[in-house]
């Protein structure tokens, strides 16, 4: 059975530009996915997206959307991915790299 989950950071410091992964393990069969992603916009400014490597692992090619970032509600709407082969495949790794600045100050990051 397969897995969603997000890479973990420990501390960010205020004007901190950092990475969060979107990943997958042992996902079996997958021809493609879509996210909806929400956040404090107080606390975070999401600054882009990109298309990780887990879903084009034999070569084929995909179709990314990287979504649409509403910085004012703290969200991304419309994050999705096709494989352009048959079928699907078995996936692990990241389906999306989300990078984010930190704007307001806090102890921990905050969970997704």
């Amino acid at each position: 059975m397969g897995e969603l989950s997000f890479s973990k950071t420990d501390r960010v410091n205020v004007d901190q530009v950092f990475i969060i992964n979107v990943l997958v393990d042992q996902v079996s069969n997958l021809a493609g996915w879509t996210l909806a992603i929400e956040y404090n916009p107080s606390m975070l400014k999401l600054q882009s997206v990109k298309e990780g490597n887990a879903l084009d692992t034999e070569g084929k090619g995909t179709f990314f959307q990287q979504g649409k970032i509403n910085s004012k509600s703290g969200t991304l709407t419309g994050l999705s991915s096709v494989y352009l082969g048959t079928g699907g495949v078995e996936a692990s790794g990241a389906l999306a790299t989300l990078t984010f600045k930190a704007i307001q100050r806090w102890g921990k990051l905050p969970a997704f």
